[in-house]
């Protein structure tokens, strides 16, 4: 099964690989770009702009904002709100031009994975509103 080849006078083994053919490594390797990229990028957009807004955490326990805890603050919510589902939507487009599958389904999946957090979120927010009321 395994192959070996001699290098001088080295036995070097050539691994199998778990792709049947290149075609799929290549369709796999299209499907986590169209999957991670736009999640990376919404996910991370939020990160980096909390940090940096939290750096200026005086003015927030001040109750006084700064311009820059508003503008870190809007990139805080639209990372994963408008970011994410943004570029995922302009990659499947990008995909369907090109007619790439692997980036099509891989943005397929990153929006389904988006609604299913936003429906998430939403029944979450509704039951602990409804079971504790104005207590949270």
């Amino acid at each position: 099964m395994l192959e070996e080849i001699k290098i001088n006078d080295t036995i070097c083994v050539k691994l199998m690989s778990v792709f049947i053919s290149n075609k799929a490594k290549e369709r796999t390797k299209n499907f986590w770009f169209g999957l991670a990229i736009p999640i990376v990028v919404g996910v991370g957009t939020s990160l980096v702009s909390m940090s940096f807004w939290m750096m200026n955490g005086e003015s927030i326990a001040n109750d006084e904002y700064a311009i820059s805890d508003y503008f870190f603050g809007t990139f805080y919510i639209s990372g994963v709100l408008i970011i994410w589902p943004l570029l995922a939507w302009l990659l499947l487009q990008r995909a369907n031009k090109s007619q790439i599958l692997g980036y099509r389904e891989g943005c397929r999946m990153s929006i389904k994975i988006y609604i299913g957090l936003i429906i998430f979120i939403i029944i979450s927010n509704l039951s602990a509103f409804f079971f504790f009321g104005e207590r949270m």
